[in-house]
């Protein structure tokens, strides 16, 4: 799955340390937490299909990749 989706690595290890880093903080920083864990999990389903069924049965579309700006120039619309 992983292979198929990169950037899902990269934000479940973000998330997974930030959680981490939150051992001896106060309450208020794990609501905080837990909002970007639905924010993820809501990113997650959206990049892997009907909530994962398609990428567990193997099935990806081609995705156009994200548009590149070169440095120095305006972005277009």
């Amino acid at each position: 799955m992983l292979a198929q989706h990169p950037g899902l690595a990269l934000d479940l290890a973000g998330l997974a340390f930030g959680r981490l880093e939150l051992a001896h903080e106060p309450a208020d920083a794990l609501i905080v937490w837990h909002e970007r864990y639905e924010r993820a999990l809501t990113r997650w389903n959206t990049a892997l299909g009907r909530t994962a069924d398609d990428c567990r049965a193997g099935r990806h579309e081609a995705r156009p990749r994200p548009r590149q700006e070169r440095p120095g120039r305006a972005p277009t619309p």
